[in-house]
């Protein structure tokens, strides 16, 4: 049968992941489980097309959709959004349908006269590794050497499925934060893709491999970027000097190099480079809790952080603090991006009523923006990386503007080491400016330095020279916490867990303002290991609710005027 925007199997229909639709709906009554339910495949990431199949309630033909359970203490089973659809004459149902992206979340289908017993649910991470391929132990000038994207590496003792001719990119940074496409390649019967390239001069270069998004056999899976790569490429050394050559030795170098440098591209290289060798920055999943994974379960090891539970993760969306926008009655949001269902940076908003938009990811360092485990994750370098350094953001592009308001979900996570601490920063700014950019008027939702206790907050004009700033002593790493901002004509006003935190006057911005969620670094200094979990951000018009023109008042500080 022929479906659009519907994932279909046999006779039953369930829509995909809302675009237009209403929010989740929470279940009204509490039906003993009657029937079964059965899923697969058992390994499978977000976004992967899920079958689920069983049989529920009397033995009629009925409605039924899918519903979800968090598995915290106190929560309710609540309806997927956009997942309805009917059973067969006999009360049986098979269909598909986008898996959720989390590694906690329970499913169950359900009708008006009965629900099936629920089904964890246990998304496994996307990853990809970026190494030197076996047969080339080290990156030498104008000799071809070969780089080794790896889709399937181990996380947490588990492993990807694999997705053979998936295309992947290899990118090479450019502009000291952009990110170019070199070579492509797609992905053999064991998940890896290869690329061949020659250098002219010695010197360091970084390269990240990109999964490409993938929407075969129903799967809506979005594209995945590694860790930035650094690679080394030296001068061949020469041939020792040997009386009785022998020909089955060969030179290698003593360690492997941490990087190599940009150049021609030639093709995809030999499959029989199987194993990889570790390099400096070899890059990982950051899992749902900040634990080590055993060297032995993978290559890729997360980022460390001292305290366990520091990441927000999906499960935790709903609990702790209050929304700005509930207390306050903003109505129905402009955008939401939940990253619910494997969704790439790129994705549309999973809901809202102007669908349009993507994040743009920037790095100068060490670190990435990804989406893990239901959130967008920014995080300062993988657990393989000696030296965490520079600074990482996502912008969001094509849905700006000059007033309105914006809340984001937060928690942050830093290693207890003598390293520097990175700054958080959650901005609003003109939309298509640069990360370079210093000038113009930049409202600043949240602003903190990992392991101190306070966040700042304010505003600085389209003029410059001056700047309104704010403080609060709280902690973005202790629990989630969420952070918002109302900017109209004449007031700006910032909400901390829905409470008023700090209001001022000013004059028109001047400019349509988008979000901007940065990891701060320095470039040369190394710095502590830091995550920095928004597990949702969103917008909304001035349209709805009462405005908010008072609160705490800010000081006045002077700033540079060419910044």
């Amino acid at each position: 049968m022929a479906c659009f925007l519907a994932l279909c199997v046999g006779s039953v229909v369930l829509s995909a992941p809302g675009r237009s639709a209403p929010p989740p709906e929470r279940a009204t009554t509490a039906p003993r489980p009657a029937g079964d339910l059965r899923t697969g495949p058992d390994a499978f990431v977000g976004g992967q097309a899920l079958l689920f199949s069983g049989r529920v309630g009397p033995r009629r033909k009925q409605a039924i959709r899918l519903q979800f359970h968090m598995n915290r203490p106190g929560d309710v089973w609540t309806d997927v959004q956009g997942s309805r659809g009917t059973t067969d004459r006999s009360g049986a149902f098979r269909f598909t349908f986008p898996a959720p992206a989390m590694e906690n979340i329970s499913y169950r289908v359900a009708s008006s006269s009965g629900v099936t017993p629920g089904r964890l649910l246990r998304a496994r991470a996307q990853e990809v590794v970026l190494t030197l391929g076996r047969r080339h132990p080290a990156a030498y000038v104008d000799r071809p050497f070969v780089l080794k994207a790896d889709t399937t590496p181990v996380v947490r003792g588990r492993r990807p499925p694999v997705f053979p001719g998936r295309r992947v990119e290899l990118q090479e940074r450019v502009d000291g934060h952009r990110w170019r496409t070199v070579d492509t390649d797609t992905t053999d019967a064991r998940g890896r893709a290869f690329f061949t390239r020659t250098e002219a001069e010695v010197g360091n270069h970084v390269y990240r491999a990109r999964q490409d998004d993938w929407t075969q056999g129903g799967d809506r899976i979005g594209w995945f970027a590694s860790f930035p790569t650094t690679f080394t490429v030296v001068a061949e050394p020469p041939p020792a000097p040997s009386p009785t050559p022998d020909p089955t030795s060969s030179t290698t170098p003593s360690t492997t190099p941490s990087g190599t440098s940009g150049g021609t591209s030639g093709g995809a290289g030999s499959r029989a480079d199987t194993p990889a060798v570790t390099t400096t920055a070899t890059p990982a999943a950051v899992p749902a809790r900040l634990t080590v994974t055993r060297a032995q379960e993978s290559d890729a090891q997360p980022a460390r952080a001292a305290s366990g539970d520091a990441v927000l993760t999906a499960a935790g969306r709903a609990s702790g603090s209050t929304n700005a926008s509930s207390r306050w009655g903003w109505g129905p949001s402009l955008f939401d991006f939940a990253w619910e269902f494997g969704e790439s940076l790129t994705s549309r908003p999973y809901r809202g009523s102007r669908l349009e938009g993507g994040w743009r990811d920037t790095s100068n360092g060490t670190g990435r923006a990804a989406h893990v485990n239901g959130g967008l994750f920014l995080q300062s370098g993988s657990g393989a990386t000696a030296r965490h350094r520079g600074t990482t953001t996502a912008t969001l592009d094509g849905n700006a503007q000059r007033t309105g308001r914006w809340e984001f979900r937060l928690r942050a996570s830093a290693d207890r080491g003598r390293a520097a601490d990175y700054d958080v920063r959650v901005e609003l700014v003109p939309e298509g400016s640069s990360i370079d950019a210093c000038t113009g008027p930049v409202v600043t939702v949240a602003d903190f330095t990992m392991r101190e206790r306070g966040m700042r907050f304010g505003v600085r004009s389209r003029e410059g020279g001056t700047a309104r700033v704010g403080r609060k002593a709280v902690s973005l790493t202790d629990q989630p916490r969420n952070v918002a901002v109302e900017v109209g004509r004449r007031h700006v006003t910032w909400f901390y867990d829905g409470a008023v935190i700090g209001s001022v006057d000013v004059a028109d911005l001047g400019a349509p303002l988008t979000p901007r969620i940065s990891l701060v670094g320095k470039r040369r200094s190394t710095m502590s290991p830091t995550v920095l979990t928004t597990d949702w951000q969103r917008a909304w018009t001035l349209d709805h609710g009462k405005q908010v023109r008072s609160g705490p008042s800010l000081g006045r500080v002077r700033t540079d005027p060419a910044c």
